[in-house]
């Protein structure tokens, strides 16, 4: 049986992070940014605001001078207020980003990630709901709110930034390998690679057949792990 916990790499924090709402940098994060780079370790780095994001790529940048991250898969984690500058500065040297739309819990108007500007930068993206920062979360709520922009609430929230169904379903599979250095091993199903698969209850591809609003209530009715069933309600 495959262990379900593993270690990557480090994150979200390498050091102490006083940034939430300030400007000031933690004094020794070059040093544990440079230290993780030296033993070749995966590092995602946390950030919730543009203060965040300018300091996590200047970082990044000054390390890579001496040691390059692109092989390391250096990543930033949320990213709801990056800007286009900063995602092609990232995407220059090789780093990648996480997206976690946890906005879809927010009652309020604040939306983001901006996920068709990231998606059409071409730089790596994968996606996840950061546990919802309380617990976990039904993963189609996520997928819901990237596909149609709109919260918890039904408020359209970060119109001009939804994705495609396909879109949402591979950043959620396909290239979340990449950031453990498993993108040969997990994601999508072919020779070679784990036997982890759903049935799910109904067409998700198929907007006539699942509405935007039906994808909230998708669930499996089958899951394999590592070839085995380990869930069948298709008795």
């Amino acid at each position: 049986m495959r262990c379900w916990t593993l270690t990557s790499g480090i994150g979200e924090f390498a050091t102490n992070w006083p940034l939430f709402g300030t400007v000031t940098p933690p004094p020794n994060y070059l040093t544990a940014l440079q230290f993780i780079a030296k033993h070749s370790l995966a590092f995602q780095q946390h950030s919730l605001s543009r203060a965040e994001d300018e300091l996590t790529i200047s970082t990044f940048e000054t390390v890579n001078k001496t040691t390059p991250i692109a092989p390391l898969h250096w990543s930033i984690a949320h990213a709801p207020r990056i800007d286009k500058p900063t995602l092609d500065r990232l995407k220059a040297i090789g780093a990648g980003i996480a997206v976690h739309p946890f906005a879809y819990l927010g009652a309020g108007g604040g939306g983001g990630p901006p996920l068709r500007m990231i998606l059409d930068s071409g730089i790596h993206t994968g996606a996840g709901s950061d546990s919802a920062q309380i617990s976990t979360l039904d993963p189609w709520l996520i997928i819901y709110y990237m596909v149609t922009g709109k919260n918890a609430a039904g408020a359209l929230v970060n119109d001009g930034q939804q994705v495609t169904r396909m879109e949402a379903l591979r950043l959620y599979t396909a290239e979340n390998g990449w950031y453990t250095h498993e993108e040969d091993k997990t994601g999508t199903i072919e020779p070679g690679k784990f036997g982890d698969l759903v049935v799910l209850s109904d067409d998700y591809l198929d907007p006539k057949k699942v509405s935007d609003e039906g994808i909230k209530r998708l669930k499996s009715v089958l899951t394999v792990v590592d070839g085995k069933v380990v869930w069948n309600q298709m008795k």
